[in-house]
């Protein structure tokens, strides 16, 4: 039995996801996502909640989605990967773990993966950053002593990632690697093509009210429009334009410590932005300097939004929970022996205690955040009211 594991956002799942889990299909009996909430790993909201992103993840070709949780959703490429890696990981039947990447040369990723958890790379590194370099073009100049082509890799986000996922399943069991180049469009690209577009240039034309162009880009369409009737969808990081300073203004400078990512001084020019500007927007861009990167200002606002504790990603998720799946996934799970609490309903997570309950109440919190920044928010406590998205039927054959 193959089962294979990836690692996504769907935000939202476009053509490009649905051409990535067909590739997966041809080999694997079971796909099971890993996939971010309802927030994302570039620091914003999802453009739509997080169950209907899993359902369409269902109806597109997975089998199973479980939630990576929160603090490493909002967190570096690395946190992020290892979380997410270590969730698959611990499903005793995962045997591949599937990702886009912009260049096919697996040889060239395990290359750069073992060079970023050597101690030459640390040594390398050192003056880049010491030069005031971001960490990512700190890491690209140490790694062209490498060579170039291995330094070109690093240029693309999905390459980037990839090393990530690789670099996180060194000292782990055996895992099949199953990469699928990029299909014609490229990420962050607002060029499209024919039913192809990149989710960035989709979140840009539905911030426009375009949605009758993007919908050409989008399977499952009408549950979009659905979404958008009922007032649930879109949600743009700019429905949190004054929550977000509002609720940190009154922290200290020190208070931002608590929270990944914030040193070095960083924890004051973040006060004086917040004291000095009333819009999110503004605050991250007066934030913003040649060495933090805007992905990182972001999340950094909405780990303190949010109140995420600097240490929770450190550790690893403690709990596998249960979003979407169809017949398949609920085969596979029912075979699943893992020392983790599996989630499949909200009643469930009454049960957890320690850093498993820590987690889950700060995933609480994270959605009745964000269900207020729907044009028409939902009620409160959706997470102990909403239960796993069922689809009856299977993919493939059985597990």
């Amino acid at each position: 039995m193959k089962v294979c594991g990836v690692v996504c956002e769907y935000n939202p799942f476009h053509y490009g996801h649905l051409y990535h889990l067909n590739q997966v299909r041809l080999s694997a009996d079971a796909v099971v996502c890993v996939m971010s909430g309802n927030f994302v790993q570039r620091g914003e909201p999802a453009i739509v909640r997080k169950h209907l992103r899993a359902e369409n993840a269902v109806r597109g070709g997975a089998d199973l989605v479980i939630e990576l949780p929160t603090p490493w959703v909002l967190s570096s490429a690395e946190r992020f990967a290892n979380g997410a890696v270590s969730l698959l990981t611990a499903i005793p039947e995962l045997t591949t773990i599937s990702f886009g990447v912009e260049t096919n040369n697996i040889k060239l990723m395990q290359k750069i993966a073992d060079f970023l958890i050597s101690d030459v790379f640390f040594d390398k590194i050192k003056p880049y950053l010491a030069s005031g370099m971001t960490f990512a073009a700190a890491r690209e100049k140490a790694v062209s002593e490498l060579s170039v082509e291995c330094a070109e890799i690093l240029r693309e986000p999905n390459n980037i990632l990839a090393v990530e996922y690789i670099k996180a399943l060194q000292n782990k069991r055996k895992i099949e690697l199953f990469p699928v180049k990029r299909h014609q469009i490229d990420h962050d690209s607002t060029v499209t093509s024919d039913e192809y577009s990149s989710a960035s240039n989709i979140r840009n034309l539905w911030k426009q009210n375009d949605f009758t162009h993007i919908s050409d880009f989008l399977p499952f369409s009408d549950s979009y429009l659905e979404e958008i009737d009922a007032g649930h969808c879109p949600v743009f990081a700019d429905a949190f334009s004054r929550i977000v300073p509002a609720a940190l203004k009154g922290l200290d400078s020190d208070d931002f410590l608590r929270f990944a990512d914030v040193g070095e001084g960083l924890q004051f020019r973040i006060k004086e932005a917040l004291q000095k500007t009333s819009t999110l927007h503004d605050a991250i861009e007066y934030t913003k300097t040649k060495r933090y990167t805007h992905a990182r200002i972001r999340r950094i606002f909405f780990n303190a939004f949010l109140g995420i504790p600097r240490d929770f990603c450190i550790q690893t998720p403690p709990y596998l929970r249960v979003l979407a799946f169809n017949d398949t996934g609920r085969e596979l799970l029912s075979k699943t022996k893992t020392e983790l609490p599996i989630i499949t309903k909200p009643a469930h997570a009454k049960n957890l205690s320690g850093l498993s309950k820590n987690v889950f109440d700060l995933e609480v919190l994270a959605t009745d955040l964000y269900v207020l920044g729907m044009p028409t928010p939902m009620s409160g406590q959706q997470e102990w009211n909403i239960s796993p998205i069922y689809l009856p039927g299977k993919h493939n054959k059985t597990v």
